[in-house]
């Protein structure tokens, strides 16, 4: 299967990619509080205006947050596995950021190794409650993006992808600049 609701190498049973549930937000600023909540502000973002991207000549998408929320069942607590994040084209296409020295760009791509904690409460007995991860990726300079079409943030758990592990957001064309005189 090939496009946006491709799902790559199916997850084998009982794995975490198989038993986790994830979901995948964009924001204008997250974060977590000393007790591990998380806070949120402007969150749900689906469509956002390209703007000029400070030092390049491409316009590209305001700074963000991807917030990434993972619930793995309590067996899989403690188990460290691998999170990735891609930014696709309506296409499936990575988008390929340019490389600063003129080189060839690359695909922009996150990964993280991860494990959740077993959750520890006075009370409840030991690996009752499932784990949870919040990843927090602030793009404070944006991102270099073409604007007028559907861009996709993709999540893969161990290199497994499921169609619910995404979220798409839509870039219109920037703002037209003030004709001076």
């Amino acid at each position: 299967m090939t496009g946006p609701a491709a799902v790559s190498n199916v997850p084998s049973p009982g794995s975490v990619a198989a038993t986790s549930t994830a979901t995948v937000l964009i924001a204008d600023f997250a974060s977590t509080d000393a007790g591990g909540k998380l806070n949120v502000v402007g969150g749900g973002i689906a469509v956002t205006t390209a703007m000029p991207m400070p030092g390049l000549p491409q316009l590209g998408i305001p700074p963000q947050c991807v917030v990434v929320l993972i619930t793995v069942t309590p067996e899989h607590t403690n188990e460290r596995f691998a999170v990735t994040l891609t930014l696709e084209d309506e296409n499936a296409r990575p988008l390929t950021v340019p490389d600063p020295a003129g080189g060839p760009g690359q695909p922009l791509r996150l990964q993280q190794l991860v494990s959740a904690p077993p959750v520890t409460v006075p009370g409840v007995p030991v690996n009752k409650l499932p784990g949870q991860i919040q990843v927090i990726i602030n793009l404070g300079q944006g991102i270099p993006v073409p604007p007028g079409q559907m861009w996709t943030w993709v999540l893969e758990i161990d290199g497994n992808r499921k169609p619910e592990w995404r979220r798409s957001f839509y870039v219109l064309h920037g703002p037209t600049p003030p004709v001076l005189g």
